[in-house]
């Protein structure tokens, strides 16, 4: 039991240091197109990076957005009567049709320009646990399992 406990222990500080990578690309990317000036107000955001491991390796879905001309992971505003972990795990559930756990606290954050205003966009690491065929948003999203090494050619600036 400890050996596997290890094991895990190890496999999932690995799926965090791949998920730090993939925010870094995404903040990356939001930088080079938007302009950060002087905004009033900044708007709080959650969202997830939802992961599994499937013969032993590591696989992140991504969902597009609801135009599905950009692929992207689920996120969403703070709900007023929520954390932001359960906002984060709601926008999950709507948008990308998927129920899980968020396994660690906040990985990471980016800013992004929206509703006129600058959007602070917390992101966590959410454990699939269960896939649904059917969701909230099935009809205007599409999702995708992807590799890690993958991640570029699905989020980007283009």
């Amino acid at each position: 039991m400890f050996y596997i406990l290890t094991f895990l222990k190890s496999y999932y500080t690995l799926i965090v240091w791949f998920i730090i990578r993939i925010l870094e690309l995404v903040k990356q990317n939001y930088d080079n197109r938007i302009i950060l000036k002087k905004r009033k107000k900044t708007i709080a955001q959650a969202g997830v990076i939802p992961f599994t491991i499937k013969n032993n390796r590591l696989r992140l879905l991504i969902i597009t957005n609801s135009r599905r001309n950009k692929w992207l992971f689920p996120k969403g505003l703070v709900e007023n009567n929520m954390t932001k972990e359960e906002s984060a795990i709601m926008e999950a559930f709507e948008e990308a049709g998927v129920v899980g756990e968020i396994v660690s606290r906040k990985i990471g954050s980016y800013e992004i320009l929206k509703y006129g205003s600058i959007c602070k966009v917390d992101m966590y690491p959410l454990l699939v646990e269960k896939v649904l065929l059917n969701w909230p948003e099935d009809k205007i999203r599409k999702r995708k399992w992807i590799s890690p090494d993958e991640i570029g050619e699905y989020i980007n600036d283009k």
